[in-house]
């Protein structure tokens, strides 16, 4: 039995066309460096026990030394955090995030700041939310559970520093508010380990 012309040709498009697709079967894409990727451990230590409460007639504003950001929800308290950021390079494996710290215990005579909400660039809607007041959540300004519930938040993002892909590791720990106890509680002495 003899091939014909055209079932040559088809035979010999076929051979090829599974030819590249097995060749390519072979060809991942990965990291230069990656027989060299291990896993990497970094460790943050950062202190403070000065902290300030600012008498804005019926609340008050809290902030700590060091700080570096405000939790702000439209009607919720407004608390500080202290936030430390880490980079790796793209490939790292982030096996554990520890963190521990102490709190200051603060009692408040007032409450917290509410967070103020949004205005908007057209001057009517903003003159007319000016003039509805300041919101306050009640949910959270009539409990004594904790605001906000965790003590720190991790979260993992992918970014380019120098032209260099990294992995970022943002620990932010967050002060927490109890309105029905009037307290809040200011993190001291945080120790961050990351392997």
């Amino acid at each position: 039995c003899t091939f014909g012309g055209n079932n040559m040709r088809k035979a010999i498009v076929i051979f090829l066309i599974g030819l590249i697709i097995i060749s390519g079967l072979g060809v991942v894409a990965l990291p230069e460096n990656y027989a060299d990727n291990k896993i990497i451990k970094q460790s943050h230590t950062w202190t403070s026990s000065d902290y300030s409460l600012i008498d804005k007639g019926d609340f008050l504003t809290v902030s700590f030394q060091g700080s570096t950001g405000t939790i702000i929800e439209t009607g919720k308290p407004m608390i500080p955090t202290y936030t430390k950021s880490f980079t790796f390079p793209v490939g790292t494996k982030i096996n554990d995030v520890s963190v521990t710290f102490e709190t200051n215990t603060i009692n408040l005579d007032k409450k917290i700041q509410p967070s103020p909400q949004a205005v908007p660039l057209n001057p009517e809607l903003a003159e007319q939310i000016i003039n509805q007041g300041q919101s306050v959540d009640q949910s959270i300004y009539q409990s004594t559970e904790l605001y906000p519930e965790q003590q720190y938040t991790v979260s993992y993002h992918a970014g380019m520093i120098k032209g260099e892909d990294v992995l970022i590791v943002n620990v932010r720990c967050n002060a927490q508010y109890s309105s029905g106890n009037d307290e809040i509680y200011i993190p001291e002495n945080i120790n961050i380990d990351i392997s």
